[in-house]
């Protein structure tokens, strides 16, 4: 009878203890609140929300507010397209009224180089060794793809003539964005070479069809871009008698 009595407090015992240790981690999990905005201080929706090892994870709503449960010290991850990440550790005795603030993230897409060659007449002797240059690049997010791309710029962008008798040859790089309805705005030359290089590269950027818009949990959203374009003058030497 002792026997069956100790083997029932036994049991009762890990029950209680295992009781104890359920209410003890979820007394570990609370309420985390807050807030997406960005630079501007306006809220920023569908931003995904997550804690990286863990299946929790939410969005932010069309105020930019979220909701979360989390333990302390936990890491929250906040993804946009178009905005560099965030990581913020969770604190406890700060579970409401979090404010993260997002940054935009400029993607480069796309290297083009436009070339245009100058004819160099010299004697054999002044003839210079050949030489090759490897150009690398990289698949842009553009309608017909990189072929598409490359197609439509090389069609419709001169090489300024004045640039041209000027020597005038670079990287101009030009800053865009394309809107939630894929249209190309806010245009602008982040690096220059010259007056005459500048625009016509920013006027290609500018007469660029439609694009597909960038997609965030299903929904559009702007996204910044920048393009790369190389002028080159090329130097095609020819023999004269």
């Amino acid at each position: 009878m002792k026997r069956l009595s100790f083997i029932l407090s036994f049991v009762v015992c890990i029950c209680v203890a295992n009781t104890n240790d359920v209410f003890a981690q979820k007394r570990e999990f609370q309420q985390f609140t807050g807030k997406v905005i960005n630079l501007k201080g306006e809220p920023v929706r569908n931003v995904s929300i997550y804690i990286p090892g863990a299946d929790r994870s939410t969005s932010s709503d069309i105020n930019g507010g979220f909701s979360i449960e989390a333990k302390h010290k936990e890491t929250l991850h906040f993804s946009h397209i178009g905005m560099k990440d965030v990581l913020l550790q969770l604190n406890k005795d700060f579970p409401s009224e979090l404010f993260v603030r997002m940054e935009p993230d400029t993607f480069q897409i796309h290297n083009i180089f436009i070339r245009k060659k100058q004819v160099i007449k010299v004697k054999p002797e002044d003839m210079p060794e050949q030489t090759f240059i490897n150009v690398i690049i990289n698949n842009p997010d553009f309608p017909g793809g990189l072929s598409g791309l490359d197609e439509f710029i090389k069609k419709n962008i001169q090489y300024p003539e004045e640039a041209f008798q000027a020597g005038e040859e670079g990287q101009v790089t030009v800053e865009f964005t394309i809107d939630v309805n894929g249209y190309v705005s806010d245009a602008k030359v982040t690096k220059s070479v010259s007056a005459s290089l500048d625009k016509e590269a920013l006027r290609i950027i500018e007469s660029m069809p439609r694009w597909k818009p960038g997609m965030q949990l299903g929904r559009p959203v702007a996204v910044c871009m920048s393009v790369p374009i190389n002028f080159v003058i090329e130097q095609d030497y020819q023999v004269i008698d």
